[in-house]
């Protein structure tokens, strides 16, 4: 019997070696999110997502329009989109639907990015604060594939308003 677990041990150790080397349904790929040289954290794309990430997350990075996003993958996904919505400060959502924005994902070999192009929709904002400097907050939400399944990963940042009241 000792012989039988001394050798199932490696075994199984190296079954999970194998497993964990492609993408499987039980676990979510690993995704590395950067700008300015500073690690993001991500969450899973959950239920009222943007909400607990903000709960979580007492400092929000400030990225400034027009910065680029940098995209690591352990695993190479087949397709990725990048969405983004306006944020009010517990997270929600301050305008519909209508008005998220889907940026361009600009792919280099395995290396995936995007530009943090300012967002017209806060324009719409009537609060003066907002005008300010990282006056806007920043829902982001990555939409990965890996063989016909979908993961989703959000970060929230905060950023500048389409036009930056300088005073």
């Amino acid at each position: 019997m000792l012989r039988i677990l001394k050798y199932s041990l490696p075994l199984s150790i190296l079954l999970c070696v194998l497993v964990s080397c492609g993408h499987t349904s039980s676990t979510s790929p690993i995704i590395r999110i950067t700008s300015l040289g500073i690690d993001i954290n991500c969450i899973e794309g959950i239920e009222n997502g943007f909400v607990e990430y903000i709960k979580k997350n007492d400092i929000l990075i400030y990225i400034p329009n027009n910065e680029m996003i940098f995209l690591s993958f352990e695993d190479v996904p087949s397709d990725v989109e990048v969405w983004e919505c306006i944020l009010n400060s517990n997270g929600t959502k301050k305008y519909t639907d209508t008005m998220d924005y889907q940026h361009e994902v600009i792919v280099e070999g395995s290396s995936y990015s995007f530009l943090l192009s300012p967002n017209i929709a806060s324009l719409l904002s009537s609060d003066s604060k907002d005008y300010k400097k990282g006056g806007i907050i920043r829902g982001l939400q990555i939409k990965c594939t890996w063989n016909d399944e979908v993961f989703e990963y959000i970060f929230v940042v905060k950023s500048d308003a389409y036009i930056i009241d300088s005073q």
